[in-house]
């Protein structure tokens, strides 16, 4: 069975609880725990790296165990036993706690100093607070002064302002509208109100510390419920998800300060009245439908006339890629929950993926609470409960009924059941086997921005487990290679070396399978190449932003008790981006990738325009600007080389369109062996780059000594070649392989003259390599040298004077 386009990565968390109760905390990207006496948070991990996991050590933000500030504590404890509580919220710093403990009356405590403040909303008929509606801003007048907390209740939206200093809560701002629900996201502030006689009047707000601006208002046709309208964040820019169920229409509005625009306009693909929860991964807008149990995506940066989908809907494969399938078809409760022997051992396990080792926190250790053991999630059951979880949407805290939407799903699954049930009967097995790997939406929860959460019970005890969605490049990119935006999708991506290397295969595979014409290969060389010379780099923009939400200044970046991931925060550094939100791809990783693996090919020569490619490349950097490096013009030097057109090659060298290098330089010496027209370029150049060195280098393995000597004495000053870089041996050996490996002989008395202008060469260059020991009474020349005097060679009566010059006595 092949991957699918999405899969959930075993980076998450699992934990067990007893009665306990949960939210999903969105400003702080984690969990926050109810226990008996004390409350915990248990942060997750949304970012794109699928080999990063979420701190294994759970926060404790309150203990109600100790004295608070005013009163007894006992007399605390036992007031807090015997009030419910409703909901919890910890606020964007982390200082203060928010516990609803009415739809009326809610609960502000001061973790460090406990102090307790109680606020009500407003004693009006009817009045009551929205589930769920308990939402934190942070007030930007002094850092860390106070903090704002506003009250979605039936009859609007009562801003109170907590105060630090003066440790004291009261109503600041009363904005009065009837509320039907609300929709609120947490990372830019924004919040949807429900209103109007028929609840089709959506009134945006944008909570900006203390400030409550209101934005334009959505007016609807039909009542907007809850599951019609979803906020999401992508690519910096807030926008408004709107579906009718009786349509197949999916409708985006982006949200700005002067007005809320409908911009797209989505084709789902599937049936009216189909269910749908969303996620945004990696900037994309995910759609997952409970009927059919199949995900796919939209990229709204894709070119505006494309309304459909990227890929077909494909069910959500439960393991990662490459990863094995699991041995066993038994429920994963059975093979991944540590189920507790005793139920009176107050201890915190934490378990890994890897061995299940056990490791015991001390720290809790004097906690007299039901143990709560947590793990990193390793795969899916099959039990059929469900988590639901408060992220500012109306959710239910932990509890065992499902949501609305996962109850109509269950139904027509039953329904579409019966009507199977002897096929059913006759693929059990393979259907085992299945869902081993394909999780079923009615099972599941999903959380923004990419988090899927699900609970079951095991002897009496909640299992609760929770993972990220993650996007599969490699099986996108094998399905939708014929997708015409397929490039562009790419270049967005977060995962930066993933998809740059999928970008360059696709780069590859086109010219090799292809051959394209002049205007084709300009054409996706310009998607490409992002490189733009007099930009300014972000490399965090996404999107043509420097930071999310550029006009939305609200940021939850200060919070000392969560762990608040960025969904960019992991990037590499190195991933700069150009204004268009693409990743910038270097020309090392052209050559490496493309022009490199095309020229070690061996049916090179098949591609005849292949050199026309590298130079249309080569325009189009010069065309915006970007300096061209010396790589790439190895890469046409070696395309030249590799299709047999040396003399093209030469003109280009000649009229200078390839800047000199040393690299280059080098390349046409080492060619220069096969294709003679190349070497006195390549020393030519070495000469004009002032390489003295590696031009004498290789005139002394060419065999012309005498030159090399000339140049020698020239540049006899220079730092970089002297005896130490070039020791009198080199040339030694040289001038004997020359005139004994010569075609032509030479007379003994050429010989001897040659051996006297070394001699007097080396008695400046290196006169040490002359000088002989006293114990071997060789010279250090002798010594090194890697042939014999040329005895045989040279006039007799000077042969022995020579021998002992050159200190071969």
């Amino acid at each position: 069975m092949s991957d699918g386009h999405l899969y959930l990565c075993c980076g998450g968390v699992s934990y067990i609880g007893g009665s306990h109760r949960a939210w999903h905390d969105a400003a702080h990207q984690s969990v926050l725990l109810l226990f008996s006496t004390s409350v915990k948070l248990l942060p997750m991990d949304a970012s794109l790296n699928p080999t990063t996991s979420p701190s294994e050590n759970m926060m404790t933000l309150y203990d109600f165990c100790e004295p608070e500030a005013s009163g007894d504590y006992r007399e605390a404890v036992q007031h807090r036993n015997m009030t419910p509580i409703m909901l919890l919220q910890l606020s964007v710093d982390g200082q203060f706690l928010a516990i609803q403990r009415s739809d009326i009356e809610v609960q502000v405590l001061h973790r460090a100093t406990r102090v307790s403040n109680w606020m009500q909303c407003l004693p009006k008929a009817g009045n009551r607070i929205v589930h769920g509606g308990v939402i934190w801003s942070k007030h930007f007048a002094k850092s860390s002064s106070s903090q704002d907390l506003f009250l979605v209740t039936k009859l609007g939206l009562e801003h109170h302002r907590v105060s630090l200093k003066r440790r004291t809560c009261f109503l600041h701002r009363v904005v009065g509208l009837y509320v039907h629900a609300f929709w609120y996201e947490a990372s830019h502030g924004v919040l949807f109100l429900s209103s109007g006689s028929r609840a089709n009047e959506i009134v945006p707000f944008l909570l900006h510390g203390a400030n409550v601006e209101t934005l334009p208002k959505l007016m609807f046709s039909t009542s907007v419920g809850t599951q019609d309208l979803h906020l999401v964040t992508l690519y910096g820019d807030v926008y408004a998800v709107y579906h009718n169920p009786c349509t197949t229409k999916l409708l985006l509005y982006l949200v700005g300060r002067t007005k809320v625009t409908c911009v797209r306009s989505l084709n789902l693909m599937l049936s009216p009245g189909t269910v749908f929860e969303y996620s945004v991964v990696d900037n994309l807008l995910v759609c997952h439908s409970l009927d059919f149990n199949v995900s796919f995506f939209f990229d709204i940066k894709c070119n505006g006339s494309i309304s459909d989908p990227f890929s077909a809907p494909l069910p959500i494969s439960s393991r990662p890629p490459g990863r094995p399938l699991p041995e066993s078809n038994k429920a994963p409760a059975e093979r991944t929950v540590d189920i507790r022997q005793e139920s009176d051992a107050a201890v915190l396990k934490i378990v890994s993926d890897e061995n299940y080792q056990e490791v015991s926190d001390d720290s809790i250790l004097n906690d007299p609470i039901p143990p709560c053991n947590f793990r990193h999630a390793l795969s899916l059951d099959s039990q059929d409960m469900q988590i639901s979880y408060n992220d500012g949407t109306p959710l239910a805290s932990l509890s065992f009924e499902l949501s609305a939407a996962s109850q109509l799903a269950s139904q027509r699954s039953a329904r579409r059941l019966q009507r199977t049930t002897s096929e059913a009967s006759v693929h059990k097995t393979e259907t085992m086997d299945l869902e081993a790997v394909v999780p079923s939406f009615s099972r599941w929860r999903f959380h923004a921005p990419n988090f899927v959460q699900r609970s079951w019970s095991l002897n009496g005890l909640e299992q609760v487990e929770s993972r990220k969605l993650q996007l599969n490049l490699v099986e996108i990119c094998k399905t939708c290679e014929r997708h015409r935006e397929i490039l562009p999708f790419l270049l967005r991506r977060g995962d930066y070396d993933s998809a740059k290397i999928l970008v360059l295969k696709l780069v590859r595979k086109h010219i090799v399978e292809q051959q394209p014409s002049l205007s084709s290969i300009v054409q996706l060389l310009t998607t490409v190449q992002t490189m733009y010379g007099n930009e300014r780099h972000d490399e965090k923009a996404v999107g043509g932003r420097a930071s999310s939400g550029s006009y939305f200044m609200h940021s939850n970046n200060d919070t000392n008790a969560g762990q608040h991931t960025d969904e960019h925060s992991t990037m590499p550094r190195s991933t700069a981006r150009n204004v268009n939100g693409f990743m910038l791809i270097q020309q090392a990783d052209f050559y490496h990738h493309v022009w490199k693996n095309i020229l070690e090919d061996k049916n090179i020569g098949a591609i005849y325009n292949m050199s026309v490619y590298i130079v249309e490349y080569i325009k189009n950097l010069r065309e915006r600007k970007v300096q061209v490096e010396n790589i790439t013009y190895i890469a046409l030097a070696e395309c030249f080389i590799a299709t047999g057109q040396p003399n093209e090659l030469y003109q280009f060298l000649h009229y200078h369109v390839l800047a000199d290098s040393a690299e280059l330089a080098e390349l046409m010496v080492r060619k220069g062996k096969i294709y003679p027209v190349l070497m006195q370029v390549g020393l030519d150049m070495y000469y004009r780059l002032k390489e003295i060195c590696s031009l004498l280098h290789t005139l002394l393995d060419l065999g012309q000594t005498e030159r090399a000597i000339k140049i020698a004495w020239r540049n006899m000053g220079s730092t970089s070649c002297n005896a130490s870089v070039l020791p009198g041996a080199a040339f030694f050996d040289s001038l004997v392989r020359s005139v004994t490996g010569s075609k032509e002989p030479c007379s003994p008395f050429q010989v001897t003259q040659m051996l006297v202008h070394l001699l007097l060469f080396l008695r400046v260059w290196d006169p040490a390599s002359l000088k002989c020991d006293s114990t071997t009474s060789l010279s250090t020349l002798a010594v090194c040298a890697t042939v014999p005097f040329p005895d045989e060679m040279t006039v007799l009566n000077s042969r022995l004077k020579l021998r002992k010059a050159f200190g071969f006595n």
